[in-house]
């Protein structure tokens, strides 16, 4: 099961990796614009966050599973 979410984040990892180029090449941004596309991106990373753990008390089987793919630690440990 380790390994299934290991894969999982990495596939995650590479789709927003390839997303971020192409958005940058594609749209021929500047180093600053490139860098508030990266700041668009970790905000939206930092959001799901937030919001799962503020549905952990409520959901907390769902939540702990969906937090498994993003990071090794259990959602309830880091609250």
């Amino acid at each position: 099961m380790n390994a299934e979410r290991k894969y999982i984040r990495e596939v995650v990892k590479k789709s927003l990796r390839a997303n971020f180029e192409k958005i940058v090449v594609e749209a021929k941004l500047t180093e600053q614009e490139e860098n508030v596309v990266r700041m668009v991106i970790i905000r939206k990373a930092s959001t799901v966050e937030t919001s799962l753990k503020l549905l952990a008390p409520i959901a907390p089987f769902f939540t702990e599973e969906v937090y498994q793919y993003f990071s090794d630690e259990s959602i309830h440990t880091t609250l």
